[in-house]
């Protein structure tokens, strides 16, 4: 079951963070579909921009993985899921969209059990759907159909916790012209 929690972390701290991200200074990369890169990419608003900090259990992408790691070990000590193991934290960010967008249903790793936190950066808008659906361990199993379980609003400073191998998406903005958020996921 996914959990809402809110006020994760100081508000300095946060705001020295979205300066960081919405600087020319930091690197931000393409990617033409906000989950995999097979998926459909005729459907308006799916493409995103993403930043690797960590991936494979704890190896660094990225040099600004040392900005991010208070963040990172504030979430998952104030998850459900205190002391699991760090296996990949990505940075995402989607730009405004003219109407409301929902991004193609999910999971962000089907290779091995895990859980899931997005961790809302910075104040916008467009929600994380989480769907009733699950995935199998080792076989990526799109759905014809998709059953919302909950939406949990964009606000900063807050965050959403659940399995791994629950479907979900994430939103274009509509009112703000950023959404940042950061994925996480535990072993």
């Amino acid at each position: 079951m996914a959990v809402i929690k809110h006020n994760i972390v100081k508000l300095d701290y946060l705001k020295e963070l979205n300066t960081l991200l919405h600087s020319t200074d930091f690197p931000w990369y393409y990617v033409h579909t906000s989950a995999h890169l097979n998926d459909d990419t005729s459907i308006d608003y799916q493409f995103s921009f993403f930043h690797m900090l960590v991936e494979d259990e704890d190896t660094e992408r990225s040099p600004y993985y040392q900005d991010f790691k208070l963040l990172i070990n504030t979430c998952i000590e104030k998850s459900e899921f205190k002391g699991m193991k760090l296996d990949r934290a990505r940075l995402g960010l989607f730009t405004k969209a003219a109407k409301p967008q929902v991004q193609i249903p999910h999971v962000d790793k089907f290779d091995k059990p895990h859980k899931s936190i997005v961790f809302y950066i910075n104040e916008s808008d467009g929600p994380t759907y989480i769907y009733k659906q699950k995935n199998r361990l080792d076989k990526y199993e799109k759905h014809k159909h998709y059953d919302v379980d909950l939406i949990s609003p964009f606000r900063q400073n807050s965050m959403v916790c659940f399995d791994g191998f629950d479907f979900h998406s994430s939103s274009s903005p509509t009112n703000h012209n950023t959404r940042v958020a950061l994925n996480i996921n535990l072993v």
